[in-house]
């Protein structure tokens, strides 16, 4: 009775440190914009401070990265974040994206685009599109819920004038070759002026987070 007592328990063990590896394969690390964050939303039920959505850590502050716009022309036109070496192996990037200035006229323009960089030098780049894969933070702006599977509504709620406020994730699977030799850079650029002949719409960006191995 005493031998099979220890020989289960000896067993248990061993199948706990087989499983241990597993469950502790692959971080989420959250990037640190705060010393490019440049506006602030009337969003304040928003919450800051780490954040879980969607199964993705988010770090929030109360300030935003927004982008130049028809209202703000001299605003940056890019957000550039240096890449981390703890998450230099990423597999996915997640950004808490929306736009900012009359979105719902731009339905099916290319307002920006994504590009990771990779420390050999490979790019992997995504289109901004207007009411596909980004749309306004305020809902009464966005005429039809997004198309794109990659992304995803992750918080709804008032904002400080009663309207109805969203924010939306956008996941993008990194390719491998940029995961091996090194996600180095991630460039989130508003390209409106130069593909929907418009400063409208801006970018407003809350968040980034890598997913590593």
């Amino acid at each position: 009775m005493q031998n099979a007592l220890v020989a289960a328990l000896t067993l248990a063990a061993l199948l706990l440190s087989q499983a241990a590896p597993v469950l502790a394969a692959g971080r989420q690390i959250p990037l640190d914009l705060v010393s490019q964050l440049n506006f602030i939303l009337p969003t304040n039920a928003v919450p800051t401070g780490g954040v879980t959505w969607a199964g993705v850590n988010y770090r929030l502050d109360s300030r935003v990265f927004r982008t130049r716009d028809a209202a703000l022309s001299w605003y940056p036109e890019e957000l550039s974040l240096s890449v981390p070496g703890e998450a230099r192996h990423a597999t996915a990037v997640h950004i808490l994206i929306n736009l900012e200035g009359e979105p719902g006229e731009f339905t099916g323009q290319k307002v920006g685009e994504l590009v990771l960089s990779g420390s050999s030098g490979g790019q992997q780049s995504v289109d901004l599109v207007a009411g596909v894969n980004v749309r306004g933070w305020l809902l009464a702006d966005s005429a039809t819920p997004l198309t794109d599977p990659n992304t995803k509504e992750v918080y709804r709620g008032p904002d400080s004038y009663g309207r109805t406020a969203v924010i939306d994730s956008l996941t993008v699977p990194v390719d491998p070759s940029l995961s091996a030799s090194g996600l180095a850079r991630i460039s989130i650029r508003d390209t409106s002026f130069e593909t929907a002949n418009s400063l409208d719409p801006g970018l407003i960006i809350r968040a980034v987070t890598v997913d590593t191995e």
